[in-house]
């Protein structure tokens, strides 16, 4: 199933362990236009999936001292694209995360340039962490991503709509 998310908005992530945007799935994609304030403890901004691709054009962003904040992660082959801002300051904070699949497969762009197609201006990322901008895992390292571990289920208004 293909799926596609955009925010325009503002997403509070202000729970531990908990995820703004999520996509899964190849020919998934979720898009950021707007912001994501990240303040929960182990708490991600968007986590983008088995080949599914995320794309930031806004900003995302910690806020407070809450340790362990991923601005983006990208498992399992997923990948992401950022023409906007990712600055994390939190204690312990990874801008974009990337397992060992998703660094093999190599198709993160944490610096991608181009034109957004809200404003039409020319836009090129930046990815700031205070442990690492870009950190990329051993299999050793998993202990510092969340995965999903429920089964997802669709709000009423779109189960209807399901493939």
């Amino acid at each position: 199933m293909k799926g596609l998310l955009k925010n325009r908005g503002t997403i509070n992530v202000g729970k531990d362990n908990s995820i703004g945007m999520y996509a899964v799935g190849a020919g998934s994609k979720a898009i950021n236009h707007g912001t994501i304030d990240i303040s929960g403890k182990n708490a991600t901004g968007m986590y983008i999936d088995q080949g599914a691709e995320g794309v930031n054009y806004g900003t995302i962003k910690s806020t407070g001292t809450a340790s362990g904040i991923k601005g983006v992660a990208t498992v399992n082959g997923g990948y992401i694209k950022n023409y906007g801002t990712i600055s994390i300051t939190s204690p312990g904070g990874i801008g974009i995360y990337q397992d060992a699949m998703s660094a093999i497969a190599n198709k993160n762009e944490p610096t991608a340039s181009g034109v957004n197609p809200l404003t039409l201006a020319n836009q090129t990322g930046t990815v700031n962490g205070t442990k690492e901008d870009v950190y990329s895992a051993t299999s050793t390292d998993q202990k510092y991503i969340v995965t999903p571990k429920r089964k997802f289920t669709y709000p009423k208004i779109l189960q209807k709509h399901q493939d």
